[in-house]
């Protein structure tokens, strides 16, 4: 199941999400997505839970930068086969497996700042696009299909060291932890803490009415089981974890608050959180001093720490 946050404007929670704080300036297709939101309610409900519920799986796909251009063609490349669709992924330097992983609308270029230092540190990084992301087909997708491939891509190339997951990324990492992946060492950047809450957000942006948020819910427990909302709760699945993890949010994050991630620290046992400012969702993915203090927490639990880069 798929949520709010990632990389670029989002599914259409994504365009939404963003101008969700502001309804009066939302553009004009979040605005005629409200409209039709409003006719439906009126008319046909459940038609409305059923186009929120479609909507909601579906992923966009936004133009790499020259530079995330030029860390995809120095990657030694691999396209693997995950539950019969490819799966792209890429590796950079030697050593110990440190695997990223990015979130909703995401692609793995998008974690290129870590790159360089995490292979500098003498670790072999490994990213992946997730199903229906980046170089990987398909439209639509959702979270616990991106913790199976996370868990797929872990099990093709560890044993890992360690991961650094962004986003939505971060929930399905914690699934898989959950699930008994092993791994030394965490960093879970801006994480959501509750499905729920994802649910609540799409449900503002789009403006939806109760009984269509209801009908939403609905589909989701039809689908997924009742225990959707606690398999999926990143907070939830906190407190049965045991491996050391660094939490990093920044104060500023429109997309996902930053007590999002303090409630996730609250219930991890060895956790500890780092809060940023002026970053907001997606800058913090390139912001030095967030890098560095990754790659350090890395290195200590392998036995080294790395200066500046």
């Amino acid at each position: 199941m798929v949520a709010p946050q990632s990389s670029d404007p989002q599914q259409p929670g994504s365009a939404p999400r963003r101008a969700a704080a502001g309804r009066h300036s939302a553009p004009a297709q979040l605005q005629a997505l409200r409209c039709g939101f409003r006719l439906l309610d009126r008319a046909a409900p459940a038609l409305g839970s059923r186009l929120a519920y479609w909507m909601w799986f579906r992923t966009q796909r936004f133009p790499e930068s020259r530079r995330e251009q030029g860390y995809r063609a120095k990657a030694q490349r691999r396209l693997c086969t995950f539950e019969g669709q490819p799966l792209a992924t890429y590796s950079w330097g030697e050593g110990p497996v440190v695997l990223l992983g990015h979130g909703w609308n995401g692609r793995a270029t998008q974690l290129w700042a870590f790159v360089d230092p995490l292979v500098a540190a003498g670790f072999r990084v490994v990213a992946f696009d997730m199903p229906a992301h980046g170089q990987s087909p398909g439209s639509r997708t959702d979270l616990y299909r991106m913790a199976a491939a996370l868990a797929y891509v872990a099990d093709l190339y560890g044993p890992l060291h360690g991961a650094i997951a962004h986003s939505l990324g971060g929930a399905a990492l914690m699934m898989d932890l959950t699930q008994g992946l092993q791994v030394q060492r965490v960093a879970c950047i801006s994480p959501p803490s509750h499905t729920d809450w994802m649910v609540d957000s799409y449900a503002d942006a789009l403006a939806l009415s109760d009984r269509i948020t209801t009908g939403l819910r609905t589909r989701f427990e039809r689908d997924y089981g009742d225990a959707v909302w606690h398999e999926t709760s990143a907070a939830e699945n906190a407190k049965t974890l045991t491996v050391d993890a660094l939490l990093i949010h920044d104060r500023d994050d429109r997309e996902v608050p930053w007590q999002q991630a303090q409630a996730i620290n609250d219930n991890w046992p060895r956790s500890r959180l780092m809060l940023t400012s002026s970053l907001g969702h997606r800058r913090i993915l390139r912001d030095q001093q967030v890098i560095e203090a990754v790659v350090n927490f890395l290195a200590q639990g392998n036995g080294a720490e790395v200066g500046s880069h």
